[in-house]
């Protein structure tokens, strides 16, 4: 219920909810942007782009986050990709380095979709440490896109409500 200053009481549904809420219930310490709902989810999930550092609290906000510089371009600074699901209101890192750490450099644009009951993500990256599947050993992923370049990814989880209660490193 809100109290008008004219002294009118109305009952009114506030439609705007929070996504990017950090842990312990703090706000979010960084800027958040670009959201994704995945879709035939019913809106439960979204993926979304952050430099916030307090969102997944499975991860060390101090020791995990590569150093992020303010003075670089945009497409420079540290940005990743964040999975959201809004019925446990949890929040889970997506692009994650070889040694399960946020990965450096920029991970935006997301370009999502659900089939067959596995979660697609492609997305553009200029992080160089991100696993890349490795053809010649397909159960030894590779991290060593060193070319300087921003390139496109596809990140693939095959249960989300897994992912989100227990997720891959």
């Amino acid at each position: 219920q809100v109290t008008m200053d004219d002294g009118e009481s109305l009952t009114q549904q506030f439609p705007h909810t929070l996504l990017t809420v950090g842990c312990g219930g703090q706000p979010a310490n960084g800027d958040s942007y670009h959201p994704v709902f995945v879709p035939n989810t019913n809106g439960r999930y979204v993926v979304f782009v952050s430099r916030a550092t307090n969102l997944d609290c499975s991860v060390d906000p101090n020791n995990d986050y590569p150093a992020d510089n303010p003075n670089k371009p945009l497409h420079q600074r540290r940005a990743n990709l964040f999975l959201a699901d809004r019925q446990t209101n949890q929040i889970r890192l997506i692009t994650k380095d070889l040694d399960g750490k946020p990965a450096e450099g920029a991970s935006e644009y997301p370009a999502v979709t659900y089939a067959d009951g596995h979660l697609y993500i492609a997305f553009q990256s200029s992080a160089s440490k991100l696993p890349i599947y490795n053809p010649s050993h397909p159960n030894n992923p590779v991290a060593d896109d060193n070319n300087g370049y921003t390139d496109i990814f596809l990140y693939t989880i095959s249960d989300i409500a897994s992912y989100i209660t227990n997720p891959i490193t």
